[in-house]
């Protein structure tokens, strides 16, 4: 009975791995392109860069919201700790918020030095030369891109543990203010 079970897995494990494989696939296929190679006109390359400058805005905010979090993370683990508590996954999980802190931070000044060379543009935002305009606009819509999917990895990665940790050791952290923190 045991060799039948065991055979029987093999189709469904091969089965499993085709799917992922074509899903993954499909996934790859149907992503959007970031490139900006559509933006013909000189007029929406600028709109663009204009486009790019807000988003740079919203990312310093977040960037920095999310800085104030991380000091106020690490002064509750402190709290905690003095009271008694075992801290060691909270405090693994600031480390781990700091990194992916410190990548953003690093992505956010490569956004900020691409708008204050915004290299294919003159001082006043007008396009010079439309194929380094369109890198320009590229470079920084792919780094405001990676702020926002490293806040959303930090923000579900932040929720599980203290809704854990919460579960764990009774003591509310409220997991739901780390949503509207940044």
């Amino acid at each position: 009975m045991g060799s039948v079970i065991r055979w029987a897995r093999w189709p469904l494990g091969l089965l499993s791995a085709l799917c992922a494989l074509t899903i993954s696939l499909g996934a790859a296929a149907a992503a959007p392109s970031s490139s900006h190679e559509h933006l013909e006109h000189s007029g929406d390359i600028e709109r663009a860069l204009r486009s790019r400058q807000f988003e740079v805005q919203g990312a310093t905010s977040t960037v920095t919201n999310e800085n104030i979090y991380a000091n106020t993370l690490a002064a509750t683990i402190a709290s905690l700790k003095s009271q008694g508590y075992d801290v060691t996954d909270l405090a693994n999980g600031l480390t781990a918020f700091q990194g992916r802190l410190a990548a953003s931070q690093a992505e956010l000044g490569d956004a900020q030095a691409g708008l204050a060379v915004h290299e294919g543009f003159d001082a006043q935002g007008q396009v010079v030369d439309k194929g380094f305009a369109r890198k320009t606009v590229d470079q920084i819509h792919a780094d405001v891109l990676q702020i926002k999917q490293n806040a959303s990895t930090v923000k579900n990665e932040l929720h599980d543990l203290l809704t854990r940790y919460d579960r764990i050791n009774g003591v509310n952290l409220d997991p739901n203010a780390v949503e509207d923190a940044f």
